[in-house]
């Protein structure tokens, strides 16, 4: 897959994984894929930012809210973030987190009408 900078709306644009076992699971996909990881301090002490070739590719961080597995959550490109919201509201979903300012860009989560969770991001700045 080519690299990219920018993503059209509704287009994937990033995945995170939030588990309470970074360690384990940055071996795992080290044995699984070759990634690599560094420090993210976007996520704090626990945080890193996984590459392949020296390219971030997604990012890991610790703890997922009280009763929810370990799981990975994609992130969808928006050309606007706060309209997104309203739409999804409109449409049966729910906000979990108001968009707001946050490093590369303006992000929020935001669940389906089924209760799939996903966040909507405006990239202005890649993450290194």
């Amino acid at each position: 897959m080519p690299l990219r900078d920018s993503y059209p709306a509704g287009t994937p644009s990033w995945v995170d994984l939030i588990t309470s076992d970074v360690a384990g699971a940055f071996d795992f996909y080290r044995a699984v894929f070759g990634w690599e990881a560094s420090s993210w301090d976007e996520f704090g002490p626990s945080g890193r930012m996984f590459t392949l070739g020296g390219e971030p590719i997604a990012s890991i961080s610790g703890e997922p809210p009280p009763g929810v597995p370990p799981h990975w959550k994609v992130s969808f490109g928006s050309a606007d973030v706060d309209h997104a919201c309203e739409a999804a509201t409109a449409n049966g979903g729910t906000v979990l987190m108001p968009p707001n300012d946050w490093g590369p860009g303006r992000v929020a989560t935001v669940a389906d009408s089924a209760g799939a969770v996903f966040d909507l991001v405006t990239l202005t700045d890649w993450p290194q």
